[in-house]
């Protein structure tokens, strides 16, 4: 094509190749042998051109001809997109809205477009065409596009790249953030930590008269941010991410990952959140299944599971009500506890070895007589007021799976996260499902 005049030449082109053997092909239309008159002067590997005339191209090879230089053009364009984003995955760009779909916003970053989905922007921000946009690139898909470039505003990346960008000391290095939990555009909880004591790393974070924090929460659209220190005390960690509330007791048991803090009464509704958001925040940070309660009724479960112990091990071992007491408050709660343990009971004020004998002999005796040499548990534990909103919500049949994972309570029940109840239901609930029951029960422990 003549750049200048616009004029279109059209040219055979043929190869030159040796006579093929016997496994090889010959293809007349592309190649030439070496000797052919055509061929004249020329060796192998050499081509040769034949310009040709009275070529006349119609509307259908246009079409095609066009096609061809758009997909040519697109592949380019993502190869370049390819390369000059593979290093920033994880970094924050900026760039200028270009045209919005469907609640979708293109942003065009150093002359190359990428997209912000609709999920990926904070709820309740809006856009418009020429606005600058930060956000944190989230990753690159190949599609038949060619390579797509995803950010995104609601990662919790992007928060942590806004504090490097905010507070000096964590872009040094001198201050570490270890975790972030986020619920776009309403609240963030971020976890900081430093290896320098003359360094605090919550101050830095927060800055004089909170002016740092302040400038990633303008930058998130409002939503606030709390700063958490670090600690590798797990009670005291989760006592830190809580420090809105009067933390009274925190109980973790490392076999099956499951965490109780108990708070004061006048504060289990700060511990809680809006809609159960800081509980939500809380789980995520501590990648447990976490359990929170009030004084009142921690106090009344521990007295209700410590009755209901005495009252079957006095009827397991025959023994009166104020021996079961005792050895349930020794911890020994169920007649598993007592085979093998002969010496450890001896050694209890009141007790003497012959004693700690005949309470073993009982308990192996009480073994043998169950089906299962373990303690069974039965529907009635549950308490009625659960198993009658189980049975209104049309849940049957999951009464030994609460019971095993500790729900015994409405409350319990009420907060088990979404995903925590459709692994323990099975796939007899969906998450619409399941979201619509748990925030109905939930509904009555919500202060707003």
């Amino acid at each position: 094509i003549d750049r200048e005049t616009g004029d279109i030449s059209y040219w055979r082109v043929w190869d030159i190749v040796n006579a093929p053997g016997e496994e090889e092909e010959f293809f007349p239309e592309s190649q030439l042998l070496e000797g052919d008159e055509k061929a004249a002067g020329k060796s192998v590997g050499d081509t040769v051109e034949e310009p040709v005339a009275g070529v006349t191209l119609g509307r259908v090879a246009a079409r095609l001809a066009r096609q061809f230089l758009y997909q040519s053009l697109r592949e380019i364009e993502a190869n370049l997109r390819r390369q000059e984003f593979a290093d920033k995955v994880g970094e924050i760009v900026s760039g200028t809205v270009k045209r919005l779909e469907m609640g979708n916003c293109y942003l065009d970053v150093k002359r190359f477009e990428v997209l912000l989905r609709k999920d990926n922007m904070i709820p309740g921000e809006s856009v418009a065409v020429g606005m600058r946009v930060r956000a944190v690139v989230d990753r690159i898909d190949d599609n038949s596009n060619g390579a797509q470039v995803f950010v995104s505003r609601t990662s919790p990346n992007f928060l942590k790249k806004l504090l490097e960008q905010e507070v000096p000391e964590v872009s040094d290095g001198s201050v570490q953030v270890t975790a972030v939990a986020r619920d776009p555009g309403s609240r963030a909880k971020v976890v900081v930590y430093s290896h320098d004591p003359s360094v605090d790393p919550v101050g830095a974070c927060i800055g004089m008269r909170g002016v740092r924090v302040q400038s990633v929460t303008n930058e998130l659209h409002g939503e606030k941010v709390d700063v958490i220190h670090w600690s590798e005390d797990m009670g005291k960690y989760i006592i830190n991410i809580f420090s809105s509330a009067d933390v009274r007791r925190v109980l973790i048991d490392q076999d099956s990952d499951h965490v109780e803090v108990v708070v004061s009464d006048e504060t289990l509704s700060f511990a809680i959140g809006r809609a159960g958001q800081n509980v939500k925040l809380a789980r995520q940070l501590v990648k447990k299944r976490l359990e929170i309660m009030g004084v009142s009724d921690a106090e009344k479960r521990d007295s209700d599971e410590l009755k209901e112990c005495v009252e079957k091990l006095q009827q397991s071992l025959g023994v009166d009500e104020m021996m079961s007491h005792l050895l349930v408050l020794e911890g020994y709660k169920k007649v598993d506890d007592f085979p093998g343990n002969e010496s450890a009971i001896a050694a209890i004020e009141g007790l003497d070895q012959d004693t700690a004998q005949e309470l073993v002999d009982r308990a192996k005796a009480a073994m043998e007589e169950q089906p299962e040499k373990k303690e069974m548990v039965f529907a009635s534990d549950l308490h009625p007021d659960l198993s009658s909103a189980l049975k209104a919500e049309g849940i049957l049949g999951m009464e030994q799976v609460l019971l095993a994972e500790g729900v015994r309570t409405v409350e319990d029940f009420a907060w088990l996260s979404v995903d925590e109840l459709c692994e323990l239901a099975g796939e007899t609930i969906d998450e619409a499902v399941a979201a619509r029951i748990i925030m109905r029960l939930r509904a009555p422990f919500i202060q707003e």
